[in-house]
């Protein structure tokens, strides 16, 4: 027998089996219990009194949406920054302090299944009396 020479990636499905029972019928119902992966290659553009918060879009097909988080620590704690689960890989926010805020995201699937965020990246947001438009990009 030849050695196995080249591998193929592995994804590993996990699905968790209620079985419920009443009388002779049964039901098996799956409920998916695998997170999407976390969101990859963010990125923070300034402009006039906003940050655009960006991320490359997640594959999966059971994927319900993104959410985004902040926060004035790098290390936390952060603050979800969205109400309702973002569409778009890409979100905008305007910091109200002059400091860096540091923004992660992470992705949501159909079953409320949230990923591991993302990296964490900030920016210092400059604000002037009126608001002035951000200045330095921070990593």
């Amino acid at each position: 027998m030849r050695a196995l020479t080249k591998f193929l990636p592995v994804v590993a499905v996990a699905f968790l089996f209620v079985i419920a029972s009443c009388g002779s019928d049964s039901t098996v119902t799956a409920v998916d219990t695998v997170p999407p992966v976390a969101p990859v290659g963010v990125m923070i553009d300034d402009g006039a009194n906003q940050v655009k918060v960006s991320w490359a879009a997640n594959g999966e097909p059971d994927l319900a949406g993104y959410n985004m988080y902040s926060s004035g620590q790098e290390d936390g704690p952060f603050s979800k920054v969205n109400d309702d689960l973002l569409l778009c890989p890409w979100c905008y926010d305007s910091p109200v302090t002059m400091e860096i805020t540091y923004y992660m995201i992470t992705a949501v699937d159909e079953s409320g299944n949230e990923s591991a965020y993302s990296d964490i990246m900030g920016i210092y947001f400059n604000i002037t009396g009126d608001r002035g438009a951000p200045s330095s990009y921070v990593e």
